[in-house]
């Protein structure tokens, strides 16, 4: 690997990092669909892999700045975090079995759904429960939250997520915290945080089983610089939250990954001409 890539690396690393974290939709997004332009010799477990290895590194770093504001539903998280793990290790396994052409066609149209997502992005509220709430959690600032959360369907939809998000190389946020506002309960300044508490175990089981397959053994530069990136890409986002209004800057992203994840799905359908993996 040249200097240059390299370079390009960490930088890339920041900004997804700082845009996914800022915007709630996490990096892989962005990662997956630019590798697959940029490095058309690299198969999807080559991407899914990298993408994912430098995910967890840098959902890490995230992990931090919302454990000192106290969001994090711990309890919650483990619990779900038991059906994400089983779900990541499938995927993993899965995105083995996919040509480059079917994994582009998927991503593009798993990708132009996320785009019209942001751009419309609903404003999601917790379904009133005619039960009582089992959760209370205060937050740093004095913010007290009572909701009510049905475990085991939270323990189903990680499973579903865990999979996909493997699969596709991707953090499992755009997933999971709709669903766990609309359909759990969860209050948006809980479920945000403890997603990202969720998607440490996700990564980190769709890496370690990566590793263990040597899936890394060649690629695992790409990985690590990457995440030195995103490392420091989330702390420019914990900085930036409170003074970017970024509605506008989600549109346009929802725009640009619209755009990318049609051509993606053209590309793999062939009616475009693009680069072929090995």
């Amino acid at each position: 690997m040249d200097w240059l890539t390299a370079l390009f690396l960490i930088a890339f690393g920041v900004f997804t990092s700082t845009l996914g974290t800022l915007i709630g939709v996490g990096g892989g997004f962005i990662v997956v669909p630019v590798f697959l332009f940029l490095f058309p010799h690299l198969t999807p477990t080559d991407v899914t892999s990298i993408s994912l290895a430098a995910i967890f590194l840098g959902s890490i770093s995230g992990l931090v700045a919302y454990a000192r504001l106290r969001r994090i539903d711990y309890r919650t998280g483990v619990a779900f975090a038991v059906g994400t793990i089983p779900g990541a290790v499938v995927g993993a396994n899965l995105v083995k079995l996919v040509p480059r052409e079917p994994f582009q066609v998927l991503f593009g149209s798993v990708l132009a759904l996320v785009g019209i997502y942001l751009v419309f992005r609903p404003t999601f509220r917790p379904r009133p429960s005619p039960l009582g709430p089992n959760r209370t959690l205060t937050d740093r600032t004095g913010q007290t939250f009572a909701y009510r959360v049905t475990v085991w369907k939270g323990t189903l939809l990680s499973l579903g997520v865990g999979v996909l998000s493997s699969l596709l190389g991707v953090g499992g946020g755009v997933f999971q915290v709709p669903a766990m506002v609309a359909w759990l309960g969860v209050p948006a300044l809980i479920a945000a945080p403890t997603s990202l508490f969720i998607l440490v175990f996700t990564s980190a089981s769709a890496t370690l089983t990566h590793a263990v397959a040597g899936d890394l053994n060649a690629i695992w530069p790409y990985a690590l610089l990457l995440a030195l990136g995103m490392i420091g890409g989330a702390q420019v986002a914990g900085r930036l939250a409170r003074r970017i209004a970024s509605q506008a800057l989600v549109r346009l992203l929802g725009l640009v990954l619209g755009g990318a994840g049609i051509y993606l799905l053209l590309v793999g359908l062939g009616v475009l001409g693009g680069g072929r993996g090995r």
